[in-house]
């Protein structure tokens, strides 16, 4: 499931290139987002428990995040199919990261 949500938000992620390779590289292995979801999948709340230390790098992921969050128009998550793993990941969230896999 998590694999299915790290997919969905990469899909709206727009890479800033403009940085470079390395800058990148190392930038997106410090970023990791806590999320908070409703038990629809959209995402209600969230707060970097991690930044990157560039401004623009981190805009371009929270602008990702914002994509699934309803006051942005956005689209809902995957849901786990267990009930038991839904109701814990609506009660407790979760954290996105894995933003480097897709830097290379």
């Amino acid at each position: 499931w998590q694999a299915k949500v790290n997919a969905a938000v990469i899909r709206r992620w727009q890479i800033p290139r403009s940085l470079g390779e390395e800058k990148l590289k190392e930038f997106a292995g410090r970023t990791r987002v806590s999320v908070r979801i409703s038990a629809e999948g959209y995402i209600v709340s969230y707060n970097f428990s991690s930044r990157s230390g560039d401004g623009h790098f981190d805009g371009t992921v929270e602008r990702a995040v914002r994509s699934f969050m309803p006051a942005y128009g956005g689209s809902k998550l995957p849901m786990p199919e267990n009930p038991t793993l839904r109701a814990a990941v609506v009660r407790k969230g979760f954290s996105l990261t894995g933003w480097r896999h897709v830097v290379r």
